[in-house]
């Protein structure tokens, strides 16, 4: 509101120019709302007031004669349009009678007021943020949305959001339990092997010919999706997406990539990170504990298999074959990974027949003892060869029985694992050689470095366990490898 032209003077307050329009020295009307009485039901009385009335919002003064006095001191008379704290208006000619208010009045504290109506100017608005499903050019500037880019670009946050291999992509591949998709290019697939090739332009269900109106999909709820991202990110060329040659790669993972280069015959795609994995996966587990699952020997195997690793292959086979036994964590097989074909049979008849003839030795010198075999002689030369074959099978007798190996086993009965096996013949004494008073010492020591002798040569004529099918195949891929 702004104060009336003609008066004296106004009183104003922080909310701009405010003049009452009551005669001097009369109380203002508030049972009428025109001259901005509040809604109280109080029967309305004449009353002087004093010269200058002030309150916090500045002075209010009925009578137009004199000055103003405010609370921030004197005002001088408002002839230009006053200036409020929502805009300015222009100053109205005088009227004695005040208008009606727009809007109802509202009980304040301190009185009443008439609310404005408040006319903001409209304001542009900006310009929105590029988000994710805009693209950026060379420039830096950003394509809305409203012009779609050439091709949509790589997503891959939730579970269900496709990945982009290829932008351009025209074939949708949902992998694993979740059927988590990726975009890839059809004609890349098939380019990486001869598998996909036919898969996807052949005769078969999940070719294009028999999808030639619908979106092409392949489903693969077998294989695993974090290796499957990383075989794609290799054949699409998102090496950026690839661990480093020099970087760590966990066992399990290098496994289940070489499970699926092995089944789509795309072990070639490997080359330049085959050998450094395969030293990252061996030095992880060389650290580890002494069973066979505390080490991932299952999987380093067929690891070597893929790969065409020879030399590791013999050795984790050979580990495999000393180590493995009926006991928790050293089973020879084990359902969670992948097998080469035949190796695991020649691998349970290699352990028979080491733990056969570790026994060998074993079993024909307690023979010899208690038949009294003539080439056995007693080495003192004191014509007590019956007391010296007697001492001796005694002596071995109970060295067995102290660790379990008397009467002793059958080979297909013995629960240890080689390594356990061998262990216990070492343990296997004489009478004790050092003893003063035993006359055969000489004998003993003889018996002793005889069965040990044999036990190392049952250990160095360790059977091979590569057919020549098996041999052939690690040559085959240690060529595509890099290995070879």
């Amino acid at each position: 509101m702004v104060s009336q032209p003609g008066s004296p003077s106004g009183s104003r307050g922080v909310f701009g120019g405010f003049n009452s329009t009551s005669q001097p020295g009369t109380a203002p009307n508030l049972s009428n709302p025109s001259q901005g009485g509040g809604s109280s039901s109080a029967s309305t009385t004449q009353a002087n007031y004093p010269s200058t009335s002030a309150n916090v919002f500045g002075s209010f003064n009925p009578q137009a004669s004199q000055s103003s006095t405010s609370f921030f001191g004197n005002l001088p008379q408002i002839t230009q349009p006053s200036t409020s704290l929502f805009g300015s208006s222009t100053a109205h000619a005088a009227n004695p009678t005040p208008a009606p208010p727009p809007n109802p009045p509202r009980t304040r504290l301190f009185g009443t007021f008439t609310v404005p109506v408040i006319q903001r100017p409209a304001t542009q608005s900006s310009p929105p943020l590029a988000t994710n499903s805009e693209t950026s050019n060379s420039s830096g500037k950003y394509t809305p949305t409203s012009q779609p880019p050439s091709s949509p670009e790589p997503k891959s946050n939730g579970p269900h959001s496709k990945s982009y291999m290829d932008r351009d992509g025209d074939l949708c591949l949902k992998v694993g339990p979740s059927l988590a998709e990726f975009v890839v290019c059809s004609k890349t697939m098939a380019r990486t092997s001869p598998f996909w090739k036919k898969m996807l332009y052949g005769e078969f269900a999940e070719g294009k010919k028999a999808q030639p109106e619908s979106e092409w999909v392949v489903k693969l709820p077998d294989d695993n999706v974090a290796a499957m991202e990383i075989v794609l990110n290799i054949v699409h060329g998102h090496f950026d997406r690839v661990s480093c040659n020099d970087e760590l790669i966990y066992t399990t993972h290098f496994y289940n990539i070489c499970v699926l280069t092995d089944k789509y015959d795309m072990t070639h795609v490997l080359r330049p990170w085959a050998k450094s994995w395969s030293r990252s996966t061996q030095s992880q587990c060389d650290k580890l504990g002494p069973s066979l699952r505390s080490k991932f020997c299952h999987e380093r195997l067929w690891i070597a298999w893929e790969l065409g690793d020879q030399v590791t292959f013999n050795e984790i086979a050979r580990t495999m074959i000393l180590s493995c036994s009926p006991s928790l964590g050293n089973y020879l097989h084990y359902v969670g990974a992948m097998e080469p074909p035949g190796l695991y049979e020649n691998m349970e008849r290699a352990r028979l027949d080491s733990i056969k003839a570790l026994l060998k030795p074993v079993n024909g010198m307690t023979q010899d003892f208690i038949r009294g075999r003539p080439n056995l002689k007693c080495e003192n030369n004191l014509g007590r060869r019956n007391e010296c074959l007697s001492l001796m099978l005694g002596s071995l007798i109970r060295s067995l029985s102290r660790n379990g190996l008397w009467p002793i086993p059958e080979p297909s009965a013995v629960q240890y694992s080689v390594s356990e096996f061998m262990k216990k013949l070492r343990l296997i004494e004489f009478c004790d050689p050092y003893d003063n008073q035993n006359h055969h010492s000489v004998c003993s020591k003889s018996h002793l470095s005889t069965l040990r002798n044999e036990i190392h040569k049952t250990i160095l004529s360790f059977p091979s366990l590569l057919t020549e099918t098996h041999k052939r195949h690690l040559e085959a891929q240690a060529k595509k490898s890099g290995f070879a």
